[in-house]
């Protein structure tokens, strides 16, 4: 009778972690594992002329922290600064992104990374994002990039 219990109580712990999963985020284009690394390479020559300055949004299913971000991505100081940047986001919920992601210094979600031109390479600015970051230091972040 216990195991039953137990089971039934592991059922609806399972149903309801299913239902309370964040929606898919609408940031902006999703973007491919190899093709976010393809953008980051540090030579431009192998990217179409005009991708850059782009932002990349990494988030992932199971981060509460990662919804929020993207509500403050949504506000209209930060969608005013993000004008200027092709938008991508990269689903991390799967653990086969996270070496490529810790290669270039993103440890943790949500995370942004800009990615620009300069003097011909690719130079990237991450920031490793959460939600209580004060709307200040994320609008100077996205303002810093010329």
């Amino acid at each position: 009778m216990r195991r039953l219990a137990l089971l039934a109580a592991l059922l609806l712990a399972g149903l309801f972690f299913a239902v309370m999963r964040p929606p898919a985020s609408s940031f902006g284009e999703s973007i491919s594992l190899e093709a976010f690394q393809k953008m980051a390479e540090p030579e431009i020559s192998s990217v179409e002329t005009g991708s850059y300055p782009a932002i990349v949004y990494i988030h992932a299913d199971w981060c509460a922290d990662c919804t929020d971000m993207e509500a403050r991505l949504k506000e209209p100081d930060a969608a005013r600064s993000l004008k200027r940047f092709r938008k991508y986001q990269l689903d991390a919920t799967s653990a086969s992104v996270w070496p490529a992601l810790t290669h270039i210094g993103i440890e943790s979600v949500p995370a942004l990374i800009v990615l620009e031109e300069y003097q011909g390479h690719v130079r990237r600015r991450p920031l490793a994002a959460y939600s209580r970051m004060p709307a200040a230091a994320l609008l100077s972040f996205l303002d810093f990039v010329p």
